[in-house]
C-alpha cells in the first residue's frame, strides 16, 4: 500500500501523462506547507507546469490551470507557468507561498531559481489591493491612508517606467 506522499507523486505523474505537461514545481500548501497541520488536515498539493512550445503559440485561449483531485483527503491543482508568472508580476502572495513551501514534491532547480528571482524583483509589500484592505480596517486614519495610497501609486509608476524587457530578461 502506498503512503500519502507516494500517492501524491503518483497523481502528479498521472497528471503529467494525461495532460501532456511537465511539472516543474509541486509543493504542499496551506497548513501542511507551513508545518502547522493537524493530524486530520487534508493535503493541499499545488504545482506549476509547462506545456509544449506549440501550446503557447496557439491563437486559441487554453485553460491555464489543472484540477486533478479534490476530496476530503486530497486537493491537488496547478497553474500553467505563464499564469504563475502573471501572478508574480502582480505581487500575488500565493506565488511566494508556493516558492517557499517547507514541503516540496517536485522541484526543477533552474526554473525555480529563476522564479524566485522574479518574485523578489516584483514583490511589492504595499500592493494597492492590500492597501485597500488596510484602509478599510483603519478608516479613522484617512490622512495617513491617503499618503500611503499616493506613495503606492508613485511606486507602481516608477516600477512600470523602470522595467524594460531585453533578450537577457527584465532590467
Amino acid at each position: 500500500m502506498l503512503n500519502i506522499k507516494d500517492t501524491i507523486m503518483q497523481k502528479l505523474r498521472e497528471t503529467e501523462e494525461c495532460y501532456q505537461v511537465k511539472i516543474v514545481l509541486a509543493i504542499e500548501s496551506g497548513s501542511r506547507g507551513w508545518g502547522l497541520a493537524a493530524n486530520d488536515a487534508d493535503y493541499d498539493c499545488r504545482f506549476v507546469y509547462v506545456h509544449s512550445r506549440d501550446w503557447y503559440l496557439s491563437v486559441m485561449d487554453n485553460a491555464d490551470y489543472i484540477e486533478c483531485a479534490s476530496d476530503t483527503v486530497f486537493d491537488i491543482n496547478g497553474w500553467d507557468l505563464k499564469k504563475f508568472l502573471k501572478h508574480i508580476m502582480k505581487s500575488n502572495v500565493v506565488t511566494s507561498e508556493w516558492l517557499s513551501s517547507n514541503e516540496v514534491y517536485i522541484k526543477d532547480e533552474a526554473i525555480v531559481k529563476l522564479l524566485q528571482g522574479l518574485a523578489a524583483k516584483f514583490f511589492n509589500p504595499i500592493a494597492e489591493r492590500r492597501l485597500t484592505f488596510i484602509q478599510t480596517c483603519h478608516a479613522p486614519y484617512a490622512a495617513v491612508n491617503y499618503g500611503c495610497r499616493h506613495i503606492t501609486r508613485q511606486w507602481h509608476n516608477n516600477q512600470k517606467n523602470a522595467r524594460t524587457f531585453t533578450s537577457n530578461g527584465y532590467t
